[in-house]
């Protein structure tokens, strides 16, 4: 279902979501454009559950296992995942 409005009358810029925005755009222009390989940073910085969740794990042994929590909400697959996810 598509959002059409709100009641609720909100006053001032959303500073932090139009930070946002152009943070997820900027990673998305790096990666596909000027990284040279996109599948590699995908597969090391998103989020795998398989890998997250794996036995025998410890926190000395990859760092980035939490990271990956974080990373991921900038990484997207083609130009609509980011265009649907910056819509919504």
């Amino acid at each position: 279902m598509i959002p059409i409005g709100d009641e609720e009358k909100i006053s001032g810029t959303p500073w932090v979501n139009i930070s946002l925005v152009f943070l997820n755009i900027g990673v998305f222009i790096y990666i596909y454009f000027f990284s040279g390989a996109p599948i590699h940073i995908i597969q090391k910085f998103g989020f795998v559950p398989a890998h997250f969740f794996s036995f025998g794990w410890s926190p000395t042994i990859d760092p980035l296992k939490y990271a990956t929590l974080v990373t991921a909400n900038f990484l997207h697959a083609d130009y609509m995942h980011i265009t649907g996810n910056m819509l919504f």
